[in-house]
């Protein structure tokens, strides 16, 4: 069993990182993190399978299995899982991106080996059916006609991504497409689980009140026997930089034009994404923000503007979104945000709004440095963006080390009007 032990302190973190990562000999890597500060437990299973996994015909199958973990066991019935979890007085979730999905639970840290029988059951021994496939497929529909089919920002957000990516295997959104939710069979199901869901995929994380030999040992006691299989190559076709700009116009049931633009930008470890987050607060980070002073309180030509990153492990995008007020032409709130970010990208940001931005970012980050769950998180996402998780270590650093000129320099790198994306919603006419 490899054992590397690494204390550091996390720059304006409340407390030092008392890191241990260690790997079984089935290849499960599991991070262990001792924090005193309450007598509590943040268990996070990180599976590096998402969206991006999967393939035309099966679109949506990763939220889909992340639905039918709940449904069942070797050793449990369906729901059982929660509500034992519940039981114990923890609180319990799971989430499905682009890159990844994650299985959580807060809870006492007298809890913690329940917790870890637990998601040993349903991690080595769920129980898949007809049945329950045909349930949970009924939900994810519903839910999917709920968050975009019948949703205006979802629908603007789902034509945004389609339109952005053309090649790349985020072209299709995370929740999947109907006509796909409705053809996956249970052999499709099986096959991404035997696929996915095994040893050296999947980074245990325990952050909280606990000693690391007891913690490990106690993960060795219910994980240790799970068989060891290759780890499953990730396919990922990068999306080519656009050559022009891209557009798409749709019309949907409501009384509000929506605008969302955005630029392609590196992926979640490149050097430059500091730069581009603090340049997202300066022109969208709340309402003393460039966007929203500028087209909701002096033009009062949108009700709404906001934007932020969108960070995956390949390309992202760097996005701005507004509505419209009544009797203005969304074209005239595009050729408004443009307006700004040219502002950016021709005369630089102010000292004001450098360290007004910077402080934003930080403070988002530390706040969530305060629970155990936010440092897990942290660990996590520098896992699956970096194949490694201390240069969650250096975030803060690189964060206090943007500088105006670099403000600038990503806008005028990134964010090129002749590039953009955008993608309009406009009411239905009437008949």
């Amino acid at each position: 069993m490899l054992h590397l032990t690494l204390m550091t302190q996390l720059l304006a973190a409340p407390l030092p990182l008392d890191v241990q990562d260690h790997q079984l000999d089935n290849g499960l890597q599991v991070l262990t993190v001792r924090r005193m500060s309450a007598p509590t437990v943040s268990v996070q299973l990180w599976v590096r399978t998402g969206s991006r996994d999967e393939r035309p015909g099966i679109t949506g199958i990763a939220h889909l299995f992340e639905h039918m973990m709940f449904k069942g066991s070797k050793k449990l019935g369906p729901e059982e899982h929660a509500r034992k979890v519940q039981g114990l007085g923890g609180q319990l979730n799971a989430y499905t991106s682009n890159d990844m999905t994650v299985y959580f639970e807060n809870v006492a840290a007298q809890h913690l080996e329940a917790i870890l029988e637990l998601e040993a059951d349903r991690f080595q021994s769920l129980a898949l059916s007809d049945t329950m496939l045909a349930s949970e497929r009924e939900v994810v529909k519903e839910e999917r006609r709920m968050r975009t089919d019948d949703n205006p920002v979802g629908k603007l957000v789902e034509a945004f991504i389609t339109t952005a990516y053309q090649t790349s295997n985020y072209r299709w959104p995370v929740i999947g497409y109907m006509e796909d939710l409705n053809k996956i069979t249970l052999d499709d199901c099986s096959a991404f689980y035997k696929a996915h869901y095994n040893p050296k995929n999947v980074t245990i994380i325990l952050v909280g009140a606990l000693e690391h030999a007891d913690a490990l040992a106690k993960v060795k006691t219910h994980f240790g026997a799970w068989p060891a299989q290759k780890r499953p190559a990730r396919s990922y076709t990068p999306e080519p930089a656009p050559k022009e700009a891209r557009r798409k116009t749709l019309s949907f049931a409501t009384q509000t034009p929506l605008l969302l633009g955005g630029w392609q930008i590196p992926g979640a470890s490149d050097e430059d994404i500091p730069a581009l987050q603090v340049l997202g607060q300066v022109l969208s980070g709340g309402m003393s923000s460039r966007l929203y002073r500028g087209l909701v309180y002096e033009k009062e030509m949108a009700n709404y503007a906001a934007g932020d990153v969108w960070e995956f492990a390949g390309k992202g995008q760097f996005y701005l979104w507004a509505s419209a007020r009544p009797g203005v032409k969304i074209e005239a709130v595009e050729a408004a945000m443009i307006e700004a970010v040219e502002g950016v990208r021709e005369g630089g940001v102010t000292g004001e709004e450098l360290d007004r931005a910077r402080a934003q970012v930080e403070r988002q980050a530390v706040y969530s440095l305060k629970r155990a769950s936010g440092i897990a998180g942290l660990l996590g996402r520098s896992l699956i963006y970096y194949g490694d998780w201390r240069p969650a270590l250096h975030y803060l650093d690189k964060l206090k080390a943007v500088e105006a000129a670099d403000v600038q320099r990503v806008a005028r790198r990134y964010l090129d009007p002749k590039l953009i994306t955008s993608v309009h919603l406009l009411p239905e006419a009437k008949p």
